[in-house]
């Protein structure tokens, strides 16, 4: 199943149809039949459209965009879009669907409502999971950019909202970058470095003037910075006030916007010592498999493992108050911090690993 972007309906795929569901509800609001071709295919994408009114669905050999009411009548289907894809999903809008072929050797444009494409080669990331470090949307505006690597070196290209059209491009001061990404209010571009190559986040202008070289979560490097693996994720709030930066360690830095310095050091615990201010949850399985939420009294320690370590997700709530984060060694465990009090609120520990998401409009609401 798939939560819709404007966090009201459900979408659950139950062959041989799509059942729409409200979440005040849980009632089913529209089921949508598939084609006899998609019932029996193996369905590789499932996805929501940016307004929440489609739903767009995959198979090895094409493309068909449903509209999610029953009031909304237009349907697409794209055939044989490329030979092989590694990842499909929409662009800016409805209209536009970004479909990454094979190996990177190509990202191909497609917009719904002029059936015109553009071709734009090697993108540098071309997985599902990696897709979102190699481009990113203005917002407001909607122009475009890009990470693309050609010979060994990183580029970086603008592309317009309307055609998406290539207006400027650059080479960033990267030796390998890891992802790029627009600031909330659109006045920044951000780049950083791969974490083999140290800790570096660039920051450029719309055109690609280069306004400042961050070295450290400070602003500059110290002694040590060159031995120390470098940036894992980048997080800007819906506020566009701060940013949360993680790197291998347990710890993730909160930076202002305005002076890109650490105002906040956010340290996970080994040891969990519930209090009055800090909350936490363990579930439990019963003989039955039914799970419960049980209130920790006593100190406990999540479970590791060591396949991975640092943080590599984590997302503000729509207040830009509070940060969600998952460390990649304890998989199982989500952990909620109160920015405004710089300190642990919740931590919640699951029996399997999880995912989440916070609601995009309501502060303070989670999914798990």
């Amino acid at each position: 199943c798939a939560a819709s972007p404007d966090g009201q309906l459900i979408a659950s795929l139950s062959s041989p149809e799509i059942l729409i569901r409200s979440t005040a509800t849980l009632e089913i609001i529209h089921a949508i039949k598939l084609p006899s071709e998609l019932a029996a295919a193996t369905i590789q994408t499932f996805l929501w459209s940016p307004s929440s009114t489609r739903i767009l669905l995959s198979t090895p050999d094409q493309i068909q965009v449903f509209p999610a009411l029953e009031t909304l009548r237009s349907r697409a289907a794209i055939r044989n879009a490329v030979p092989k894809h590694s990842h499909i999903q929409f662009g800016r809008s409805d209209s536009e669907i970004l479909v990454f072929s094979a190996f990177g050797l190509k990202l191909l444009i497609i917009d719904l409502s002029s059936s015109r494409a553009v071709e734009v080669a090697s993108p540098k990331f071309y997985q599902r999971t990696s897709v979102p470090r190699t481009v990113s949307f203005r917002p407001n505006s909607g122009h475009m950019a890009l990470l693309t690597r050609v010979a060994g070196r990183d580029l970086v290209s603008i592309h317009s909202p309307a055609g998406r059209q290539l207006q400027r491009s650059w080479a960033p001061e990267t030796v390998d970058a890891q992802a790029l990404a627009w600031s909330p209010d659109g006045q920044v571009l951000l780049v950083w470095e791969s974490p083999a190559h140290g800790w570096h986040l660039l920051l450029y202008t719309p055109d690609g003037q280069l306004i400042r070289k961050l070295e450290g979560p400070d602003g500059k490097a110290d002694d040590d910075s060159a031995l120390k693996p470098g940036i894992r994720a980048c997080q800007p709030s819906p506020s566009a006030q701060c940013y949360a930066v993680s790197d291998y360690s347990r710890s993730v830095s909160i930076l202002d916007s305005m002076s890109w310095r650490q105002t906040l050091r956010l340290v996970h615990p080994i040891t969990i010592c519930p209090s009055d201010t800090l909350q936490v949850w363990q579930e439990q399985l019963s003989s039955t498999g039914i799970s419960q939420f049980h209130h920790a009294t006593q100190e406990i320690s999540p479970a590791t493992s060591m396949t991975s370590t640092g943080c590599s997700t984590m997302a503000f709530d729509a207040s830009s108050n509070l940060l969600a984060t998952k460390l990649d060694d304890s998989p199982t465990t989500l952990w909620i911090w109160d920015l405004s009090a710089g300190e642990l609120r919740a931590v919640l520990l699951f029996y399997h690993p999880l995912e989440f998401t916070w609601h995009p409009f309501i502060q303070e609401l989670l999914l798990v």
